[in-house]
């Protein structure tokens, strides 16, 4: 890695987010975050439309240099930074390598909160467990027994994108293990789940809530949308 040209990136990136910085919004923005998160203040749309111009210069860089960038930005204090992060990731983070765990959990557990969160599970994880799936299991005990909050949220939505060839008996298992904690954001991520499942196999989670009536009615409401 050039790591001249990760600096000026970052630079450039710092340069042309400040110049569109909107201070009469951000605090809105802080405020739906809870207040977790310093905002510069630039939503959505316009961020995406402010990193094209990165694009070219971009897409002459290998995976690794672009992980690289990722770490970099997520260092930076406003939430945008993050988001760019995500948006790059998304983009090119295609094959996955082995070593990868490492900074994929480091970014899950750093600057935690569900809109950074669930897409680093849902795909980037996702995509990794996709490729070793032999390390299913002992990351899914691991994590569970780690007490994490956003650790264990992980190990129930990572798998939200694989339809099916969801490993279901491993879903199932990590949902029962994680019921007894009550908490908002793994409820939600439990019926997140199991109504993601439903899209293609709506008789098995219908089976899995009927033989299991503790499932708490925050999960099961979430799990029976389209049941």
């Amino acid at each position: 890695m050039n790591y001249s040209n990760l600096k000026k990136m970052i630079k450039q990136i710092q340069s042309s987010f400040q110049e569109s910085r909107n201070p009469e919004i951000a605090p809105a923005m802080e405020a739906y975050m809870k207040n977790h998160f310093k905002f510069l203040g630039i939503k959505s749309p316009d961020r995406r439309e402010l990193a094209r111009q990165f694009g070219p210069e971009l897409r002459k860089w290998n995976q690794q240099e672009l992980i690289d960038l990722c770490l970099q930005l997520w260092k930076l204090e406003e939430r945008e930074y993050q988001y760019l992060a995500l948006d790059i990731l998304k983009w090119k983070y295609k094959k996955p390598q082995e070593k990868d765990l490492q900074w994929i959990k480091e970014l899950i557990v750093s600057k935690s909160w569900w809109d950074t969160v669930d897409l680093l599970a849902s795909h980037t994880l996702g995509l990794y467990l996709i490729s070793f799936p032999e390390k299913r299991v002992s990351i899914s005990n691991d994590w569970i027994q780690s007490d994490h909050l956003w650790l264990q949220r992980s190990t129930l939505i990572f798998q939200l994108k694989y339809k099916n060839v969801t490993d279901t008996d491993l879903l199932f298992q990590n949902i029962l293990r994680l019921n007894s904690n009550r908490d908002f954001f793994i409820q939600k991520a439990i019926g997140w789940s199991l109504r993601e499942l439903s899209k293609t196999d709506k008789r098995l989670v219908q089976q899995f809530l009927d033989a299991h009536p503790e499932i708490d009615k925050l999960a099961r409401r979430e799990a029976s949308k389209y049941l």
